[in-house]
Parts: C-alpha cells; sequence; structure tokens
C-alpha cells in the first residue's frame, strides 16, 4: 500500500479537531471506523496511515487485533512531533509546493517530507525578510 501524503495531512488535521481530554475520562480515544467515515477515507487506507504515523510517533494508538481483523483500533493523541509536523504541511501554500516536490522526487517517506517541508519553510521566511 502506497502512503498518501494528502491521507497523512488529511489525519492529522481530523484528528487535531476532533480529539479531545476530559477532566474525568482524560484523553477520550477516536476509533478508526469513525475517521474513515467522518473523512471518506477507506478504512485500509486509515488503518496503514495511523499504524504509520505512531511508527512516526506523530500519534499514538492502541491496537487489538484477531482472526485477520482489527477488533480496536483507537488513536489516543497526536505527540509533540506530530503536532511540530503538522505545523510544517498545514499552511496549503507550503502543503502544495511539498506535494510537488515529492512527487519530482518520487518520495513520500516520513523523513524526506519532514526535510522537504522545512526546507520549504525555511526559504519561505528568508524570501520574506527585509
Amino acid at each position: 500500500m502506497k502512503l498518501n501524503l494528502e491521507t497523512i495531512r488529511s489525519l492529522l488535521l481530523y484528528l487535531e479537531s476532533n480529539l479531545t481530554v476530559s477532566e474525568d475520562e482524560g484523553f477520550e480515544s477516536i476509533d478508526y471506523r469513525q475517521i474513515s467515515s467522518d473523512t471518506g477515507i477507506s478504512a485500509p487506507e486509515v488503518i496503514n496511515t495511523l499504524f504509520v504515523l505512531d511508527e512516526a510517533h506523530f500519534i499514538t494508538i492502541s491496537a487489538d487485533s484477531g482472526d485477520d481483523s482489527f477488533n480496536e483500533l483507537l488513536v489516543n493523541r497526536i505527540t509533540y512531533d506530530g503536532y511540530q509536523f503538522l505545523e510544517t504541511i498545514r499552511p496549503e501554500p507550503v502543503f502544495k509546493k511539498i506535494q510537488r516536490a515529492s512527487s519530482v522526487v518520487g518520495s513520500a517517506s516520513i523523513p524526506a517530507l519532514i526535510e522537504t517541508s522545512v526546507k520549504i519553510i525555511s526559504s519561505l521566511l528568508f524570501q520574506n525578510v527585509p
């Protein structure tokens, strides 16, 4: 399964808007089925991307599987690294440049995306400094 940059961005933005913390209950998790339903992204793509984001330490998940299926796959929260990465891909103009650069290079790996986004943002910052 191919890792999709648009899906990464969409899921992180969705999670930022929908994850909550309660004083009584703590972090209130979101099930992958709910994420798939709300975003219109297929369940297999959501599952794969959530695992990749967890492996990259951008989110924390809880998973329980059996009989070749997931009984439960919950997103608990976005991590500090996840918020940092989200800030680099949040602005639409920056994101479009990252997409173009990734398509030219042919790489959508998380480290490549981080490096590309940092370089694009740095370039934009220096262009706007008098």
